[in-house]
């Protein structure tokens, strides 16, 4: 091979789009949209989505959603439209409204709590928007009005519970905020002495003193609610604070200027609570202060749709904290920020979804969305061995669903055991070679062109004179110098699998030959397909041209 080589591999960075061509790191992406990173630092298409169903799914958006389990029985619990539903394991919606009042359009905190003692009988599923009555939900027939004690020093206002635009149960108490007649007030349930335990939530029971108050005379009402650790985050556009005692309700302010605009952005993780600010990206706290997470694609947080941020939402699964938002003038969320807490870097992905659940319709944890559009229902996201959205493509861009570009490289040359880049000097690549499993589409880009070129190459030990467009890896599983035909490693299956050398898909590599002269090089790929791709590793062999 003629030419200096030069290796890449490791990519774990994820998407940059705030430093300059020159500052992406080598395992970074200048632009990249629908692939993750693996954690031994391969790029591959990300996971898809299918419907989730038995039959069609009735004519209207869904725009909340919530997982909940009754004596045993698992539900994901829907509002869409006027009309509450529960959904089944199986993917039947059935509807609960009833005689309840529902406002379409409208989000809710639906949340899981015990059944109600002051008011007997009510729960385990409470229903909030700050708007329609209150509701809760038993487990069988419909939804039926949420009331509370209606007592001296309790909650006074009927139907005797806070009607709030958020909650969240923690510690053991139902925590309620958004109220319009109290926008500043956070609203906290009792706990009733049940036998010989410690006690349990009353959902129905509200001291009247249950109540913490915040900046109330700022103008600015409370905007979220979550878990912080121990303690109990709570928001407003430009300040949070974290309620340390859930007895007493004793807080601390964590940040000024430093607020959430999406409560449902608000989730746990191991590496500490995430939201999403108004103007300043995604934040992380671990309940004793607040910083930035975002900052590599601070730029592109920065499209949201200002007049429809509130209605960002995210959930965290499996080591992902999955952020979704109206990106770019859109109405509706169209885009989804996926930050890998494991590789501590970002990846873009084009799912959209109105929020996002955790259930667990066969007894393992399963991601699930609210589709965004009429009749589009609920479907399950992050699929594994699914590369496709609704059995579709990605929609993509640039003209590939999936894709991945790499950081702008002037190569460079050792004097005194020093690597000095050579941005002024032309270089002729010999050769670029690629490493993985798939199909691609190989793209090369020259000096700061934004418009790459796609180049045919060949593929293992192909002839060089008849290079391909795409590029399979491994045609057919094919495993060069394996004389089995059925392909089985040794003829050998493993744990009932056929084995393919270099795992369960079959790893070959490509080379692209002579693509030419440039100052600064790029190299991307993707497909615009439902197949699936995986590149472990390119290189370049690069030669300095003096003229």
């Amino acid at each position: 091979m003629r030419g200096t080589p030069f290796l890449f591999d490791g990519f774990i960075g994820g998407l940059n789009t705030i430093d300059s061509q020159f500052t992406i790191q080598d395992n970074e992406s200048r632009d990249c949209l629908n692939v993750t990173a693996t954690t031994r630092g391969a790029i591959r298409k990300r996971r898809g989505t299918v419907q989730f169903l038995s039959g069609t799914p009735p004519n209207v958006e869904f725009h909340s959603i919530a997982a909940v389990t009754i004596a045993g029985t698992r539900y994901l619990i829907g509002v869409a439209g006027n009309s509450v539903y529960s959904i089944s394991v199986t993917g039947v919606f059935t509807n609960i409204t009833g005689a309840a009042v529902v406002t379409a359009g409208v989000r809710w905190s639906i949340v899981q709590a015990p059944v109600s003692l002051a008011v007997a009988g009510q729960g385990p599923v409470y229903m909030s928007n700050g708007v329609d009555p209150p509701l809760q939900w038993t487990g069988s027939g419909n939804v039926a009005a949420w009331t509370g004690r209606n007592a001296s020093g309790y909650y006074s206002t009927a139907p005797y519970v806070p009607n709030g635009a958020f909650m969240v149960f923690h510690q053991n108490r139902l925590w309620i905020c958004g109220v319009t007649s109290a926008p500043s007030t956070v609203f906290y349930s009792d706990i009733v002495a049940t036998g010989t335990s410690l006690g349990s939530a009353d959902p129905s029971s509200f001291t009247a003193t249950n109540t913490v108050g915040f900046d109330m005379s700022d103008g600015y009402p409370l905007t979220g609610i979550g878990d912080a650790g121990p303690y109990l985050l709570v928001t407003k556009e430009q300040k949070c604070w974290v309620i340390t005692d859930p007895v007493t309700g004793a807080n601390r302010q964590l940040a000024h200027n430093v607020g959430c605009v999406a409560h449902r952005t608000i989730q746990a993780t191991p590496d500490g609570t995430f939201f999403l600010t108004a103007d300043q990206g995604v934040f992380t706290t671990q309940g004793t202060a607040v910083q930035e997470a975002s900052y590599k694609i601070r730029p592109t947080l920065q499209q949201i749709t200002q007049a429809q941020r509130q209605n960002a939402c995210a959930v965290y699964y499996r080591d992902h904290y999955y952020l979704s938002f109206p990106w770019n003038g859109s109405t509706t969320n169209n885009r989804m920020f996926d930050f890998d807490v494991q590789l501590k870097s970002w990846w873009l992905h084009d799912v959209t979804a109105n929020e996002w659940e955790i259930f667990e319709p066969a007894g393992a944890p399963l991601l699930y969305i609210a589709v965004p559009g009429a009749g589009n229902g609920v479907a399950q996201a992050a699929v594994d061995n699914v590369f496709t959205d609704f059995g579709q493509p990605y929609p993509g861009a640039n003209g590939l669903s999936a894709y991945w570009c790499s950081a702008w490289q002037r190569f460079y040359a050792y004097f005194l055991r020093h690597r000095n880049p050579m941005p002024m000097v032309k270089k002729r690549v010999r050769q670029v070679y690629f490493n993985g499993s798939g199909l691609i589409y190989p793209m090369v880009f020259k000096n700061f062109n934004a418009g790459g070129v796609q180049y045919a190459g060949v593929v293992n030990n192909a002839d060089q004179a008849f290079p391909t467009m795409p590029i399979q890896f491994s045609p057919n599983n094919q495993i060069y110098g394996n004389p089995d035909t059925a392909q089985l490693y040794g003829g050998q299956t493993y744990k009932g699998i056929q084995m393919l050398w270099g795992g369960y898909t079959a790893v070959g590599d490509a080379r692209i030959y002579a693509p030419g002269i440039a100052e600064e090089w790029s190299v991307g790929f993707g497909n615009n397909t439902a197949d699936f791709f995986e590149v472990d590793a390119f290189a370049y062999a690069s030669q300095t041209r003096k003229s």
